[in-house]
């Protein structure tokens, strides 16, 4: 069950554009989120914290926003290696940069390559895997820690986890691995059908955290219309290519859940065509449009 949490997001050079510092409350680590223009802004302090052991994350920030390409890596002074990505022309793409290290001098070498470890696999197992290029080309293993080591490294992932999305760098969100999912407003779960009269489709999905879920087992329709955008296109032939949907019977299967951003983006994969999800979602208890659903009292 989710808990509150207290996340402080300092402002360093007063602008949300420029580097920030955030901090969770009795957490001995640190995060800094900074574009990669104001590299040399944060290299000039020969104390500062990232010039310790840390993990790190490369960004391909897009135009709309959206995160294209990411980078994951770890180092003994995160500030050099940033400097030396920096020089070369292998991560021309990236824009943005959060760093992961410690208020002290706890964490090392081994801790931040099991850290990396896991965010590698976190992002490749993770609902945006299919919207999301990894440039790591190499796995490395979670494995070489003592037990009690371990443990606190898995703690301090959690954190990761969570400061994530609020730095809107969301990259590894969860599928929905159970069908009782938390809803928005309270822990029972309301499920919507979205079913095409001609048998093409029959699709089923719950709310969770503002994103729109589709369980495993849902069908989308095989053929796509011409109403459909290149961007939905795209993302469709990433998910079969990512094996999140496989073509069986006439119809595309969702072999595992899948988190879209809204219900429309749902029901585009889902219908093979452009459509508003807020209506073509259906309540599978009362009927009501997903719309009406959310304007009810």
């Amino acid at each position: 069950m989710s808990r509150p949490v207290n996340i402080n997001i300092f402002l360093v050079d007063g602008t949300p554009q420029g580097l920030r510092k955030v901090q969770i409350k009795n957490w001995t680590g640190l995060c800094y989120v900074f574009q990669r223009l104001s590299i040399q802004r944060v290299r000039q302090d020969a104390d500062h914290p990232m010039n310790r052991p840390g993990v790190y994350i490369l960004l391909q920030r897009m135009e709309d926003g959206a995160i294209g390409k990411v980078y994951i890596g770890e180092s003994e002074n995160v500030i050099k290696r940033l400097e030396r990505h920096n020089k070369t022309d292998k991560t021309e793409y990236w824009t943005d940069t959060i760093v992961f290290v410690s208020k002290d001098d706890n964490l090392t070498k081994a801790h931040v390559r099991y850290l990396e470890a896991l965010l590698i696999k976190a992002v490749r197992d993770s609902a945006k895997a299919a919207d999301i290029d990894t440039d790591n080309s190499t796995s490395p293993d979670a494995k070489g820690l003592p037990e009690e080591d371990m443990a606190d490294m898995d703690g301090y992932f959690d954190n990761i986890k969570l400061i994530l999305p609020t730095v809107s760098s969301d990259i590894i969100s969860s599928t929905a691995d159970s069908a009782f999912l938390p809803i928005q407003e309270g822990p029972v779960m309301d499920l919507f059908a979205n079913v095409s009269r001609d048998g093409s489709f029959d699709a089923k999905g719950v709310l969770r955290d503002g994103k729109f879920v589709v369980l495993a087992g849902s069908t989308a329709r095989l053929e796509e219309t011409n109403s459909l955008r290149t961007t939905d296109r795209d993302r469709r032939t990433k998910l079969i290519e990512q094996g999140v949907l496989s073509a069986e019977s006439g119809k595309l299967l969702f072999t595992r859940n899948y988190e879209f951003n809204s219900a429309s983006a749902a029901a585009n994969i889902v219908s093979g065509r452009s459509s508003n999800g807020l209506v073509e979602w259906v309540h599978a208890k009362s009927g009501k449009t997903l719309k009406e659903f959310m304007e009810a009292p």
